[in-house]
């Protein structure tokens, strides 16, 4: 048996592949999922593979991120992140504790920042470096985020995204009863790292490279 929610929360951790520069996002997450499954009702069950808004928590893939993204980037999927009261959309799942863990606006914040790094498009709407190595697991792609910097577009996307991951979105992850992380308080800091990066000459120099290769 698999969940919208749980397809998503274990995809959305291979991101820890994908850069060097976040020892955040290097921690290896297990989600619980017997202890999640095992503790949910027929009703609920039904309701989460049921639901409408399945389409907005995806599982992104080379032969779905056209559709997915739309969906991702759709109004009402937004108006789902955006809304605080979840419970609405489960109102079953929403009366599981465990479950409802996930429902957390902070959580939510989180999952819609890691799907639109994967939605992420260059400027000839090709998938950025980053996206590209996140939907593959970390698969083949070596030093994704320089790589991602040959892009103006991707950059100052990842430049919007990572701005708005915050040290909150982590504490949520820590707090969840059927995962097993723990962060220490420099652990969760170092999504600075990234952002410096992203905004560095480093980082540029590769985007006015790349831009003088194509020009001439």
């Amino acid at each position: 048996m698999k969940l919208s929610f749980l397809i998503l929360i274990i995809s959305i951790f291979s991101l820890a592949n994908c850069t060097t520069y976040s020892d955040v996002l290097k921690h290896k997450i297990e989600i619980d999922t017997d202890k999640l499954t095992n503790s949910l009702s027929n009703e609920c069950i039904e309701e989460d593979k049921n639901s409408e808004y399945s389409i907005c928590i995806p599982e992104i893939t080379l032969s779905n991120y056209k559709e997915s993204c739309i969906n991702v980037k759709s109004e009402k999927c937004q108006k789902f992140y955006n809304d605080i009261d979840k419970s609405k959309y489960y109102p079953i799942c929403s009366k599981n504790p465990l479950y409802n863990e996930y429902l957390q606006i902070e959580i939510i914040k989180y999952i819609k920042r890691v799907l639109e790094i994967q939605c992420l498009i260059d400027e000839n709407n090709e998938l950025c470096p980053l996206a590209l190595c996140d939907i593959q697991g970390g698969a083949f792609l070596s030093d994704p985020l320089s790589k991602n910097c040959r892009s103006k577009q991707c950059t100052d996307k990842l430049i919007e995204i990572y701005k708005d991951l915050n040290l909150d979105q982590y504490a949520a992850l820590e707090n969840l009863s059927t995962s097993n992380v723990k962060y220490s308080y420099n652990t969760l800091t170092s999504i600075k790292d990234s952002i410096s990066y992203v905004n560095s000459n480093t980082c540029k120099n590769y985007t006015k490279l790349t831009i003088v290769q194509v020009v001439l």
